[in-house]
């Protein structure tokens, strides 16, 4: 991280929740950095698993 210095403290970066029922009644948030469009709710729980 050596955009971060003594005079630097921040690092701007755009984050998006998504919220879903997993099974009825059980809600998971997710936090990602991955862009709204390209990236159905199918996709982000595949890469979720593959953590």
């Amino acid at each position: 991280m050596d955009y971060l210095t003594d005079t630097v403290h921040d690092y701007g970066i755009a984050l998006r929740v998504i919220r879903d029922e997993a099974t009825p009644g059980f809600f998971v948030n997710l936090i990602t950095n991955l862009p709204n469009h390209g990236f159905d709710m199918e996709s982000i729980w595949e890469f979720y698993h593959l953590r």
